[in-house]
This record gives C-alpha cells, sequence and structure tokens, in this order.
C-alpha cells in the first residue's frame, strides 16, 4: 500500500494512457467497420427496392445488424398495410440473402 501511496501519480498516468489507447483502437475499429459495411438504411432501402417500395410505404422497420464466423448481415422487418415483410441483406455486398413477404396480421 505504501508503494501505491508514492507512486500514484505514475499508476495514474498509466491508466489514463491505458484508456486513451482504448479509445484510440475503438474508434480505428468503428472507422473500420464503417468503410466496409453498408448502413442499416442503405440495407433498408435495398430491401424496400426489391419489395417495389417506398419509405413512405413501410411502417414499423426493425433494422437489426447480425454477426457470425467473420459474415455481417443485417435482418430487416417493416410492414405495409396489406403484408409483413422480412428480408436478409449481406452487410458488406448489399445482396438479398432472404426475402419472405406474407399477408399481414389484421388490427
Amino acid at each position: 500500500m505504501e508503494w501505491l501511496k508514492k507512486n500514484y501519480k505514475v499508476v495514474t498516468g498509466a491508466l489514463v494512457i491505458l484508456i486513451l489507447i482504448e479509445i484510440v483502437v475503438a474508434w480505428y475499429l468503428i472507422e473500420q467497420f464503417r468503410q466496409n459495411y453498408l448502413s442499416g438504411e442503405e440495407a433498408l432501402g435495398i430491401a424496400l427496392s426489391d419489395a417495389g417500395l417506398s419509405q413512405e410505404d413501410a411502417a414499423d422497420t426493425d433494422i437489426d445488424l447480425e454477426t457470425k464466423a467473420g459474415k455481417a448481415w443485417y435482418e430487416i422487418e417493416f410492414e405495409t398495410a396489406q403484408r409483413d415483410y422480412h428480408y436478409r441483406i449481406d452487410a458488406e455486398t448489399g445482396e438479398v440473402l432472404a426475402a419472405l413477404s406474407e399477408p399481414g396480421s389484421p388490427d
């Protein structure tokens, strides 16, 4: 405990440096992610285009980024007055991996 009291400034400085390094690494990884993958809004646009709809046609949109084993995709759900739509869009290429459209449930 005596050592800690004597070296308080050194320990505090080292912790601050480690935190700054973590922030820089996190920022770098986020920037790499943004450059390599579509945004959720871009993926939604692909799904809407595939369904022949516009942004105004869709309600209750839900966009989730999923990853597994180095692959990333968006799970996208939205509905219109008549149908419910479920899409899986490749986050890197924008390819439609899966598309499902089913009659909507009556309100």
